[in-house]
């Protein structure tokens, strides 16, 4: 599909990518939704001397339950539609997705969990050190495995395939095939965080909210990029997952090709 639109250049869908996203009511109340999670925990959290204020366990659940279910719907809408994502259709889109969405994460932090229990075992690390020490390495390792990993979620929510190890594999595919095309999406989701990862620990409040928020929007751009593109090699990535494409779903995919080409 990359060859049919070889004129077109990347760019266009770089900033094609950027507009979408910025211009898109659901990414900015998730970023909101973000920011007030950051909030709560910093002000209802306490810490090591007085503790969390009642009820902040049932709160902050709530919360995260809500930003998983919006990020869900935000996934699929910008799977399934060609222009901006109002707040409304990510929300109607999250009904039919945050379930499948929760098991595979719960799957995947099962199998982070395996992961982690043969390293510390292997290395002999205690888990208070690491965490104590090395908290902020291993937010930037994280950061680096999202980047590695840029195309799995939009490859689950375009296709929509929820197994775990399959899409893992074939997105890594899609992510070392197009290792050319990857400057753009590092520059969005590694900068923000070596930004991160250079700041103080005891950084202010809203340093940190304003950091964060940024970070979540430079990420929904590489994920907009990165979905618009699975959608027009469509039929490649369907291959590699050993899913059949219908007929009406190839149709589907030349006509949004030509309409791509008619509006750049």
């Amino acid at each position: 599909m990359d060859q049919a639109n070889n004129e077109i250049p990347e760019s266009t869908y770089q900033i094609r990518a950027a507009v979408r996203t910025v211009m898109s009511p659901a990414v900015w109340a998730l970023t909101l939704w973000q920011a007030i999670m950051l909030i709560s925990l910093s002000m209802l959290g306490g810490n090591e001397e007085t503790g969390p204020v009642t009820g902040f366990p049932v709160i902050f659940s709530v919360l995260i339950f809500g930003f998983v279910y919006l990020i869900s719907g935000l996934f699929r809408a910008f799977s399934t539609r060609t222009g901006v994502v109002s707040v409304l259709e990510a929300f109607n889109e999250g009904k039919n997705y945050f379930t499948p969405f929760i098991w595979l994460m719960l799957r995947l932090l099962l199998l982070f969990f395996l992961v982690t229990q043969i390293l510390l075992i292997t290395t002999g690390a205690q888990p208070e050190t690491i965490i104590k020490e090395g908290a902020k390495s291993f937010a930037l390792v994280v950061s680096f495995l999202s980047f590695l990993f840029i195309y799995w979620l939009p490859l689950v929510f375009s296709t929509p395939d929820f197994r775990l190890f399959k899409t893992l594999n074939v997105a890594l595919l899609v992510a070392i095939g197009r290792l050319k095309q990857s400057f753009f999406l590092a520059i969005l989701v590694l900068v923000p965080a070596l930004t991160a990862w250079m700041m103080p620990v005891d950084i202010p409040l809203t340093v940190l909210v304003s950091i964060a928020s940024i970070s979540e929007i430079a990420t929904w751009i590489a994920y907009v990029y990165c979905i618009e593109y699975l959608i027009r090699d469509k039929k490649r990535i369907h291959t590699l997952l050993g899913i059949k494409l219908q007929a009406d779903d190839a149709g589907n995919q030349d006509q949004i090709s030509k309409d791509d080409e008619k509006k750049d």
